[in-house]
């Protein structure tokens, strides 16, 4: 996933919970979702034979490529699970309703 400029990582996300192994950008959203090595790749966009190299290595380490879709899901379920995103939202209105007073 060689882009740029992606805020969130929606793709990292769905490779994630469909247990596919990550190479992405070590820019934007996807670097702060990615544990290089744990639950994927990162490699500079700028660099094309670091990006070919991670690529080649996913595909032909079955054990590593094994490893990082392991610590993608765990990542994805650690982070944005339903449980997880439930509650992270239950927690925001509670701290709304906590500065307003709790008015109905």
């Amino acid at each position: 996933a060689p882009s740029r400029h992606e805020p969130l990582g929606n793709m990292v996300l769905d490779a994630w919970v469909h247990g596919v192994p990550m190479v992405a950008s070590n820019t934007g959203g996807m670097a702060g979702l990615i544990e290089d090595g744990v639950s994927g790749l990162l490699v500079s966009p700028e660099r094309a034979t670091k990006l070919a190299a991670a690529v080649t290595r996913v595909l032909t380490d079955k054990q590593l490529a094994k490893q990082l879709a392991a610590g993608g899901r765990q990542a994805f379920d650690a982070k944005f699970s339903e449980a997880q995103v439930v509650a992270a939202y239950v927690n925001y209105y509670a701290k709304i309703a906590k500065r307003s007073g709790g008015h109905d």
